[in-house]
């Protein structure tokens, strides 16, 4: 297990633990100015390409693009800075990408973020960052923020060793006083989604997510393409099934039809 000197992850700084909130509902439409001291701008409308729409409590629906995403987490940090908190939270792929990217196109269907007690003073702190955010921009953080479903299948020593090995990648995709998000490793989702396929398991964007993944890693490797033993070195490592050659053949004919380049040494 990878382990690291760095300041405990989701360790909360000094400060008060419940400061009164603003109850003022923003118009999902609309973007409000932070205070003078801070830096979040608003985001300009997509007029090239609408992505797909996510209701926000009854009115108009923001999407879930990555500028939008972190439009909105800059008033979170903001929230959690004024407290003096300071908190470290894991992000899975393929969203984490998304808000990497800072895409006002490509766009998230959910978010999951994991990292704390769901009933300790961190995550009630994250939450009350998370209904200003909300409440500031439009963006609908409060519905997707710490999805717990997504994390169900999840063993409590799996998500331990997810922890272990993020922070020790510090793979950074979204920092500013007060909060920093740090992606799950790309090598993980791949093959989550990679083992899952043609399986009763199989769910929606799996493939999907595969390819999309596979282009992140072979990006990282500068264009090479990634070795079949790799893969089994992180099927291992995050204890999951190794997909069979004609899956990987699946995926890698996919990203071959899209990318024109090999993804996969098979």
């Amino acid at each position: 297990m990878c382990t690291s000197d760095e300041e405990s992850l989701f360790e909360a700084g000094p400060g008060p633990r419940h400061p009164q909130t603003s109850q003022q509902t923003t118009p999902a439409n609309a973007t409000s100015k932070p205070p003078k001291h801070a830096k979040a701008k608003p985001v300009p409308e997509d007029d090239k390409q609408p992505a797909a729409e996510i209701k926000f409590q009854g009115s108009a629906s923001i999407p879930l693009t990555g500028a939008n995403i972190r439009h909105a987490l800059t008033y979170a940090a903001l929230f959690l800075n004024e407290r003096k908190e300071r908190f470290k939270i894991l992000m899975l792929n393929p969203e984490a990408e998304i808000l990497r990217q800072k895409s006002m196109v490509k766009r998230a269907q959910r978010l999951v973020f994991f990292g704390a007690d769901s009933d300790g003073a961190t995550a009630k702190s994250i939450a009350l960052a998370m209904e200003y955010a909300q409440s500031n921009t439009g963006v609908p953080l409060v519905e997707v923020w710490l999805n717990k479903a997504a994390l169900e299948c999840f063993s409590e020593e799996h998500i331990k060793y997810l922890k272990a090995v993020s922070e020790h990648n510090n793979d950074i995709v979204f920092t500013a006083p007060g909060l920093q998000v740090v992606a799950v490793p790309l090598s993980y989702t791949f093959v989550d989604c990679a083992c899952r396929l043609e399986t009763e398991d199989e769910k929606a964007h799996d493939f999907e997510h595969a390819v999309d993944m596979l282009d992140a890693i072979v990006e990282k490797l500068n264009g090479k393409p990634v070795l079949v033993r790799n893969i089994e070195k992180w099927c291992t490592e995050f204890g999951k099934q190794m997909p069979s050659d004609r899956i990987l053949g699946r995926v890698n004919g996919r990203y071959e039809d899209v990318r024109h380049r090999k993804g996969i040494y098979l």
